[in-house]
């Protein structure tokens, strides 16, 4: 017989299968008898525990004292598998001490694999989101990440719940109390609408309490910043999507490896840095390094690729320099049509080097604007200070110009406006109670409080919920190392020939 009638005889059974009410009324009663069974069987279970496995155990015991009645029926090597027929005679075991062994572990099974709707509920009533109500969400089943065996999957039906509620932070802090374990994260499942899966950390699985960078890991050609490494692998932005970071934390907290850190990487990637430094000890293995080509507009700037103030009147000066070369991209960019930095560099940079995006990072922000003793000509300075932060916040993004804000705890009231509200990328280290980690990372996210314990050095969390552990650099011989390797080669000096006319 021809293959093709062979293949349309097979549409034909199956048209006529698909089409067949007989058929599908057939197949309706099998699926609702399953579940009727798997439903009083379930319940059973769940209920009568004892009672199923002391009910097991006599019908095990009774067809191995009447093997003749089962064989009758079917006479097969499955029954006598299942009977364990012979088997203890051979293995000196007693028969009936093997079944009851089998039927624990049966019990096991059961457990781990078949979840009813009132498994871990006395555990999810304690959920403070979940108080008050009738209805509420229950487990269905769990799985691990096959990529990654660290996370622990459990998948929840929200039972008429809204997804808003299991991704609050209120959820979250309520589930780990109630469940002593680590919320990584909350989304729908695929192809669903009433099930959630829940991202666990592993309790057989910690991060290690010193991580170490792995420099083929920074990507010196994008955007994109590493912070560090949680359970599901590499934590990293790009500023280029989110421009403008917040960095606080506690003293101690690891805020100033961070920094370091992301000042390694931009000059690695060519940017050039240019910070405040009040206290005058932070920023000095970096001070002067140029270790890449840059190219800017405005040829004012020197100092190398990383260069520090530790005053306000210097760095109301360096920003001025800023300024100006903000002005003068606002120019370019128009000139040629471009909407923001990258489009420019992709389509106009390429017999040239491309423009450098500029970071600025203001360490102890708000301890050196919040004084009190401040004289008139300083209140000034940080007027202006403050005006062009403003333009760096609200409109540096598309020109490659992003800031950096450190603080220990940034004060509601001088970070609240058109700074604050620009401030997408919020990360923050120990903080000591629940309002300096709402202050840091947005209102009702205590998550800094309550997720990093106090003994715990460079773990962070951000605005978006992720909790990292950041890399551990030791500042002072990397400078050390890289002053020696670069203070003496011929790179390409700061400023560019082709400025234009503000």
């Amino acid at each position: 017989m021809n293959k093709k009638k062979i293949k349309n005889k097979i549409e034909k059974i199956k048209s006529w299968y698909s089409k067949s009410k007989i058929v599908s009324i057939i197949q309706s009663f099998i699926i609702l008898i399953s579940k009727i069974f798997k439903f009083i069987l379930y319940n059973l279970y769940y209920h009568w525990k004892w009672a199923v496995l002391l009910l097991f155990i006599l019908v095990m015991y009774f067809i191995n004292k009447n093997e003749n009645i089962i064989f009758t029926i079917s006479n097969n090597g499955f029954i006598k598998f299942l009977t364990l027929y012979n088997f203890h005679k051979n293995l000196q075991i007693s028969q009936y001490s093997l079944e009851i062994a089998i039927s624990i572990l049966l019990v096991f099974v059961l457990i781990f694999s078949f979840r009813l709707k009132d498994l871990k509920l006395n555990k999810i009533s304690k959920i403070q989101n979940f108080k008050g109500i009738k209805e509420k969400p229950y487990f269905k089943f769990r799985t691990r990440l096959w990529l990654n065996l660290k996370i622990v999957v459990w998948y929840w039906n929200m039972n008429g719940i809204g997804l808003s509620v299991f991704q609050s932070d209120e959820f979250r802090e309520s589930f780990q109390s109630a469940f002593n374990r680590t919320l990584i994260d909350v989304e729908l499942a695929k192809g669903t609408q009433d099930t959630i899966k829940i991202k666990l950390a592993s309790p057989r699985y910690r991060l290690p309490k010193e991580i170490k960078i792995n420099e083929q890991d920074i990507d010196i050609s994008s955007s994109i910043y590493l912070l560090g490494k949680n359970l599901l692998g590499a934590v990293r932005i790009d500023i280029s999507k989110r421009p403008h970071m917040l960095i606080a934390g506690d003293t101690g907290s690891g805020k100033s490896v961070l920094i370091d850190f992301v000042i390694y990487q931009s000059l690695l990637k060519g940017y050039v840095v240019r910070a405040c430094d009040p206290k005058q000890t932070e920023f000095n293995g970096w001070h002067n390094l140029t270790i890449n080509d840059t190219r800017l507009l405005n040829n004012k700037f020197l100092g190398g690729q990383f260069s520090r103030t530790t005053n306000l009147r210097d760095t109301l000066e360096d920003l001025y320099l800023i300024e100006d070369e903000y002005k003068m991209r606002m120019v370019e960019l128009a000139k040629y049509n471009c909407k923001n930095i990258d489009k420019y560099n992709n389509k106009y940079s390429k017999n040239d080097k491309p423009l450098s995006r500029i970071i600025y990072i203001f360490d102890e922000f708000v301890e050196m604007t919040t004084s009190k003793k401040k004289t008139a000509e300083e209140k000034a300075i940080l007027e202006e200070i403050e005006r062009i932060l403003i333009i760096i916040a609200t409109r540096g993004r598309s020109l490659g110009i992003h800031l950096i804000l450190s603080a220990q705890r940034p004060d509601c009231n001088l970070l609240d406006g058109q700074i604050k509200s620009n401030l997408s990328n919020r990360i923050c280290g120990r903080m000591p109670d629940r309002s300096a980690s709402e202050t840091a990372l947005g209102k009702g996210n205590y998550d800094a409080c309550t997720l990093i314990d106090k003994d715990e050095l460079g773990k962070f969390v951000t605005n978006d919920g992720k909790r990292f552990k950041g890399y551990l650099l030791d500042t002072e011989t990397l400078t050390e190392e890289l002053h020696k390797k670069y203070d003496k080669k011929d790179v390409t000096n700061l400023g560019g020939t082709n400025n234009v006319g503000q």
